[in-house]
């Protein structure tokens, strides 16, 4: 299962709402669903996420942070990952808060013994023209391998219709879409859904992925085979 939650912190640090966040992220993230993968998007300390709001288990990476980034940290379970490189990150864009990352890592699913390319992202305002989604796309297909599963998730801040969008859709057609929030991958995907992200003003998205189907498989195709699900 995968995750993307955007936490709202500069409005959850003003406004001293860090005991509903936990609550929201216990709620979403431990108590409903165990995740094999997480994005986060405006979140500016991981370290506080993942061990307030009880996700043991988990390594993360932070990545580049404000003032001068905005940040897009990454979390993977170790029972269900091995580590195959270091995880990293790449700019993409620039608005007037700064620069714009995907953040990555490429793991090895045990129970599949797949590879996976893991990307997360926090996309720019007002940007989501076809050059921004040719960002993306470079960004993925320069940190993936031939084979690799790839599942991203994000805050885009682009719906999508827009011409960035279905540029990364062409590379990663499957997930779910919620406003601006994506969950993709260019393996099938098999469940999913939204709910609320309150006291954060995005929705909570999550997903799971038959990562054993071949890069073309269609949801149908994967309906007749042995699911190995992330």
């Amino acid at each position: 299962m995968v995750g993307s939650y955007n936490l709202y912190w500069w409005h959850i640090k003003q406004y001293h709402q860090w005991s509903k966040l936990i609550s929201s992220v216990r709620k979403h993230l431990v108590e409903e669903h165990t995740f094999d993968l997480i994005g986060f998007q405006e979140c500016e300390d991981v370290s506080s996420i993942i061990h307030q709001g009880g996700l043991h288990g988990y390594d993360y990476y932070m990545g580049h942070n404000k003032p001068k980034y905005n940040p897009a940290p990454i979390a993977w379970r170790r029972s269900a990952f091995e580590k195959l490189t270091e995880p990293a990150q790449k700019v993409v864009a620039k608005d007037l808060y700064g620069l714009r990352l995907i953040t990555y890592i490429r793991l090895r699913h045990l129970q599949s013994q797949k590879t996976v390319l893991f990307v997360n992202t926090h996309g720019p305002l007002n940007s989501c023209s076809s050059k921004m989604g040719q960002a993306w796309a470079d960004g993925i297909n320069g940190a993936a391998e031939s084979g690799d599963a790839i599942i991203m998730t994000g805050d885009f801040n682009c719906a999508r219709r827009s011409h960035a969008i279905k540029i990364v859709k062409d590379i990663l057609p499957n997930g779910l879409d919620q406003n601006v929030d994506h969950v993709i991958s260019n393996r099938p995907q098999v469940s999913g859904g939204t709910t609320g992200g309150y006291p954060s003003d995005h929705h909570f998205l999550y997903a799971s992925f038959d990562v054993s189907s071949g890069e073309a498989a269609s949801i149908e195709k994967a309906s007749t085979t042995e699911e190995v699900l992330v």
